[in-house]
């Protein structure tokens, strides 16, 4: 049960961190 919870959130934390990374690459990208 626990584990399925810190999975989901390392999960979305994971997916968050991803986005953020890929955003700040094209933003370096554009400038």
């Amino acid at each position: 049960m626990y584990q399925d919870l810190i999975r989901n959130e390392l999960n979305e934390a994971a997916e968050t961190l991803a986005n953020f990374l890929k955003d700040d690459a094209n933003i370096h990208a554009i400038q």
